[in-house]
C-alpha cells in the first residue's frame, strides 16, 4: 500500500508499506480522506513528547470498510463508509475499566504511537468504528475526529442553553468548540489575536475580542451582568490567556484546559479557591462523545459551519510534504485534507 512515512523527525517520504496485519476485533479500512492536525505537524517537527519513529502519521479520516477479524458491530458491512475513534486502549487499567479509555495508561494514538491514516489502508479497533450515511460528503466525514474533540469538551463542561462561553484561541479546535457550543444554545465569544481568524469568527456569527486591544478581564465585566463567563475554553496554550481565564470566568464557573503548551503554565490559585472554580482537563475524547459527533455529522445540522472550516484545496497523498509545509507556513487556514484515492 502507498503510505506517507516519517522515517525520523523533519523527514517525510511517500513509500510502499505492507498491509496492516489484523488481530482479533480489528478492522481494515481503505482511507479516502485524511485531515492534517496540529499534532501531525508536531510529530513531523519532532516536537511531540511521546511520538515514535518511523511512523505513518495521521488520525483524522473517513474510509471504506474492506475487511475485519472478529465480530462486526451490528449494522456495519463491508463497503460501508466508516470513521473511527483513532486510538487503541488496553481495556484493563483503572481508567479503561471505569469507562475513561481516552486516558488509558497505555494509550496508543494513530499516527503518533502506531501507524496512522496517511496511507491507503489503516487498521482500527472494531468497537471504535462507526458507519456514516452513504450520501454524506466524505470531506465533512473526515472531520469526525476533531469534531469529537469539541463535543467531548463541551459535554465535559456541561454547557447549557443560554450559557455565556468564552473560547480562548480561534484555531481549528477553538472554532469547532465554538460551533458545538453554539449548537447547544450557548452565547459564544471567541478571543483571538489573529485578525484573519477574528474576521472569520465574526463572519460565522460569533462575538469576538482581541486580547491585545481589550483586556479579557475588562471584557468579562460586561458579561452576565458583570459576573463574567459561565465557562472559558482555553485552547491557545498561551501563558497570558491561561492566567486571564480564571479572572474572566464567573464565581463557581468552569475553566476547561485544552491547549497543549510547551511548558507547564501558571494559573491563579487565588481565583480558583476564592471563586470556587472548577478547573477541567480534557484529553482527546470519550467514545460516547465520538458517537455523538458522528450523529451530528449524519444529521447535517452543522454542515454549513463545518464547510467554512474546510480548505478549498485538497492535497493528493503524493504531495504530503507540500501539504504539511502549507499547514506550517500559512496561518490563514483551518482544516486541510489529504486525498488518498
Amino acid at each position: 500500500m502507498k503510505s506517507a512515512l516519517f522515517p525520523n523527525k523533519n523527514e517525510i517520504t511517500v513509500t510502499n508499506q505492507e498491509l496492516p496485519e489484523l488481530s482479533s476485533n480489528e478492522a481494515l479500512v481503505k482511507v479516502h480522506y485524511a485531515g492534517i492536525c496540529g499534532s501531525d505537524v508536531h510529530v513531523y517537527q519532532g516536537h511531540h513528547a511521546t511520538a515514535t519513529y518511523p511512523r505513518i502519521p495521521g488520525h483524522e479520516f473517513v474510509g471504506e470498510l474492506v475487511d475485519f477479524k472478529g465480530k462486526m458491530k451490528t449494522g456495519i458491512e463491508k463497503g460501508d463508509y466508516v470513521v473511527a475513534q483513532p486510538f487503541f486502549s488496553c481495556g484493563t487499567c483503572q481508567p479503561c475499566i471505569t469507562g475513561y479509555d481516552n486516558v488509558c495508561e497505555q494509550l496508543q494514538i494513530l499516527g503518533i504511537h502506531v501507524d496512522g491514516t496517511f496511507s491507503e489502508y489503516v487498521k482500527v479497533p472494531i468497537k471504535k468504528m462507526y458507519k456514516v450515511r452513504k450520501d454524506i460528503d466524505l470531506k465533512l466525514a473526515a472531520m469526525a475526529e476533531p469534531l469529537a474533540v469539541a463535543v467531548h469538551d463541551v459535554m465535559t463542561a456541561k454547557t447549557q442553553l443560554g450559557d455565556k462561553v468564552l473560547v480562548s484561541g480561534g484555531g481549528p479546535i477553538g472554532m469547532l468548540i465554538a460551533i458545538v457550543a453554539k449548537h447547544t444554545g450557548a452565547n459564544v465569544t471567541v478571543s483571538e489575536v489573529s485578525e484573519y481568524r477574528l474576521n472569520y469568527a465574526k463572519d460565522m456569527g460569533f462575538d469576538t475580542v482581541n486580547p491585545i486591544d481589550t483586556s479579557l478581564v475588562d471584557y468579562a465585566k460586561n458579561v452576565n451582568n458583570g459576573s463574567g463567563f459561565d465557562t472559558v475554553f482555553e485552547t491557545s496554550g498561551v501563558a497570558s490567556a491561561v492566567l486571564a481565564s480564571t479572572a474572566a470566568v464567573k464565581i463557581r464557573g468552569s475553566v476547561v484546559i485544552i491547549g497543549v503548551a510547551k511548558d507547564n503554565l501558571p494559573f491563579s490559585t487565588n481565583d480558583t479557591y476564592s471563586k470556587e472554580l472548577t478547573i477541567l482537563g480534557v484529553r482527546v475524547h470519550s467514545q460516547y462523545a465520538f458517537e455523538r459527533a458522528v450523529s451530528l455529522l449524519d444529521s447535517g445540522a452543522l454542515d454549513e459551519d463545518l464547510y467554512k472550516i474546510l480548505d478549498d484545496k485538497v492535497y493528493p497523498l503524493d504531495q504530503i510534504k507540500e501539504a504539511l509545509d502549507y499547514c506550517i507556513n500559512d496561518t490563514n487556514h483551518f482544516k486541510t485534507l489529504v486525498s488518498i484515492d
